[in-house]
């Protein structure tokens, strides 16, 4: 079980659709499984403050590490594929806030 799965956004988030993405899926569904999962997703954290968001996060953590399904790779793979995308401020950020959930 990954992060998104876990997190209840399904399975169609994992480092296999970032690492394949020239491999075609099957088609419609998967693309519409992402997008409303995202959308889902937005909603639920849709006005919330960044205390309110930090402490789902570090409860979600928790529970992951509790659990066994906390992967570090996962996210060290995602700082990888998006931090290029990022300005220097949003990197440090990023990098400040994995380091964090690795504690």
């Amino acid at each position: 079980m990954n992060f998104y799965q876990y997190n209840g956004m399904g399975g169609n988030f994992s480092s296999d659709n970032f690492e394949n993405k020239g491999r075609q899926n099957d088609g419609a569904s998967v693309n519409g499984a992402n997008y409303d999962d995202a959308m889902n997703a937005y909603a639920r954290f849709q006005g919330k403050s960044e205390q309110e968001l930090m402490g789902e996060l570090s409860s979600l953590v928790s529970k992951m590490k509790a659990d066994g399904t906390f992967d570090v790779d996962s996210l060290e793979r995602l700082y990888s594929a998006t931090s290029a995308m990022l300005n220097a401020e949003q990197r440090e950020r990023m990098r400040a806030l994995i380091d964090m959930l690795k504690g």
